[in-house]
């Protein structure tokens, strides 16, 4: 027993000096990598060093590097090199199930387009977040940029979903936001962090109560004007998902909140709501979406699509991509 005894201590010496052993070989590899992000190598050479993070998943040390891919972030003066960055920053999270430090929200404030959008892709993939985040995040939401705004919104959500001060300034910007894509997150932002229907099914009404309203035909507007109808639109098209979850999981809850819509005094609310209920009702009772996976596919018939076209037609524009009957 004694010699048994004196194997098993010497295996698992044995076995903790090889893992320290690949320890500080991980370790030593990580810097290699981080040594060069100095400013004094091409960003070519970054690139490849970031990239290099992604052919290499199994070392136990690169959480070591999110810190100084931070920095990265922040002060490379190439937006490429920050891209990568903020992706690789991400994915390391990501695979470490690590909660999102407030640092890497630097990208939100990024000069250059690019940036935010990797950082909104990929920061969005992390399922929790760090509470120095939620400062960070308010700041944000005063920016005058509206999509630094619309990302604040979302996120706030996604950080903060149940701090009262949070929802009031999702509640408040839903109500005061000029900007449509803005105000379009922040009133689904408020809805995710409080999880009531009566916070978004208004929104929704209002978004139905002009879709009759003549429009003048697309070639006599101006390219901005085209835009904005396309984006409300899209927004049109999003209610019939979120309304048909509601008649799935909350029936009971949604019809006695279109009840209320349906007495409002307001002659917009109930022609809103009505729109709403048409549009939901044809793209659930005869998109079948469940049996139609692709929508883009035209061979298998009309898409589910196309049945909201009364709704949101222009010229035949809607037609003419989404197809015949």
């Amino acid at each position: 027993m004694i010699r048994t005894m004196s194997l098993a201590v010497l295996l698992l010496a044995t076995a903790q000096t090889h893992a320290q052993e690949v320890s500080r070989a991980d370790a030593r590899a990580v810097n290699k990598q981080l040594a060069l992000l100095g400013q004094e190598n091409t960003s070519q050479e970054k690139i490849e060093a970031l990239r290099w993070f992604d052919c290499n998943p199994q070392n136990k040390e690169t959480a070591r590097a999110v810190p100084a891919l931070a920095q990265v972030l922040k002060s490379d003066p190439d937006h490429k090199v920050r891209m990568e960055a903020v992706r690789v920053a991400a994915m390391i999270l990501r695979k470490e199930q690590r909660p999102c430090p407030a640092s890497l929200f630097a990208a939100f404030g990024d000069a250059v387009d690019e940036v935010r959008w990797q950082a909104v892709v990929y920061i969005g993939m992390l399922k929790t977040f760090e509470p120095e985040c939620v400062p960070i995040l308010i700041e944000y939401s005063k920016a005058k940029n509206p999509h630094v705004r619309s990302n604040a919104y979302t996120f706030l959500a996604l950080a903060a979903p149940k701090d009262e001060k949070v929802r009031q300034l999702l509640r408040d910007a839903a109500a005061s936001e000029k900007d449509d894509s803005a105000s379009h997150d922040a009133h689904c932002s408020l809805h995710n962090a409080t999880k009531k229907i009566e916070d978004l099914l208004p929104y929704f009404i209002g978004l139905w109560a002009d879709v009759d309203e003549p429009q003048p035909p697309r070639s006599a507007q101006t390219v901005e004007q085209n835009e904005r109808i396309a984006r409300k639109n899209l927004f049109r098209l999003s209610t019939s998902y979120r309304m048909a979850e509601w008649a799935e999981d909350r029936p009971e809850e949604l019809t006695r909140l279109l009840l209320e819509q349906s007495k409002s005094d307001k002659t917009a609310t109930r022609r809103g709501l009505l729109h709403l209920l048409k549009g939901s009702a044809s793209s659930i009772a005869r998109g079948k979406f469940a049996q139609r996976p692709d929508p883009w596919d035209m061979d298998a018939g009309p898409s589910w699509t196309y049945f909201l076209l009364p709704y949101i037609e222009q010229d035949g524009l809607y037609t003419n991509i989404f197809g015949k009957k």
